[in-house]
């Protein structure tokens, strides 16, 4: 399966001390199908100086914010040209941009923001079950290459935490329905912050049963990796059940797409 490598990233250590992210990774990337991406935000010659620079071909362009050619006089010469073949938009399923991006040639992968962030862990108690997204079954009806989000995570990154009163597991899941769903896993004993793998085990008892009482909802290597850190009685830590939450969803539209 190709993958896509963001080559300016905007967050994290890469952007913070100014790497060259293809100089820190290219051994790895040697032999692997890769696609290099890079994210726009009114920089269209520091992106065309790296695409020169570096060689690159088949570039995905991502624009978080979305494409506006009525604003930014430089974007449509900077996306006619021939190395970049990608197009992730925000905005790529409103009639005027999807429009403009189709005459330019160029795929177009719509980028949707997905998930209700709230401020506490503790307030996902109240919300029920949510509708996720449609798109791994009609992005190709509604003319698009492809389809993206921020999986379980919010658009806007936020660096390190502090210690929660409540612990928050956030999973996907496709009943029979044509539609991924969103269920938040939440500890009980939230009075305090102490405890911390008490809570998780909480929380994680609930991801688990849920998925074992509906095996047709797909219970992916995440859902077996969080039982056994349970069955163990060790608690990973917040980064690590963030990225099992990230797996599993990856791995669900994978299963969805028929790609697994």
């Amino acid at each position: 399966m190709a993958f896509a490598l963001v080559l300016n990233p905007k967050e994290g250590d890469f952007a913070i001390n100014e790497t060259d992210v293809l100089e820190n990774v290219q051994e790895e990337l040697d032999g692997a199908g890769w696609m290099p991406a890079l994210i726009y935000k009114r920089n269209s010659l520091t992106l065309k100086n790296i695409i020169d620079a570096n060689g690159l071909e088949n570039v995905c362009v991502i624009f978080k914010e979305g494409v506006d050619f009525e604003q930014d006089s430089e974007l449509e010469t900077f996306l006619n040209m021939d190395k970049i073949s990608t197009v992730v938009a925000s905005n790529a399923d409103t009639r005027a941009s999807k429009r403009k991006l189709q005459s330019l040639g160029k795929a177009i992968i719509r980028l949707d923001e997905n998930f209700h962030e709230q401020k506490r862990n503790v307030d996902y108690i109240n919300l029920p079950e949510e509708q996720f997204t449609e798109e791994p079954f009609y992005f190709k009806e509604d003319k698009f290459a492809g389809f993206s989000d921020y999986t379980t995570l919010p658009k806007n990154f936020a660096e390190g935490g502090m210690l929660p009163y409540a612990i928050a597991i956030h999973f996907t899941f496709k009943p029979q329905q044509e539609m991924v769903y969103i269920r938040h896993f939440v500890s009980d004993s939230n009075l305090d912050q102490s405890n911390i793998q008490g809570k998780f085990a909480e929380a994680g008892r609930k991801a688990v049963a849920f998925f074992n009482n509906h095996p047709d909802y797909f219970r992916s290597s995440a859902i077996t990796e969080l039982e056994n850190y349970i069955c163990d009685g060790k608690y990973p830590g917040l980064g690590v059940l963030k990225k099992l939450s990230i797996k599993h969803h990856l791995q669900l539209i994978s299963n969805i797409l028929g790609e697994l």
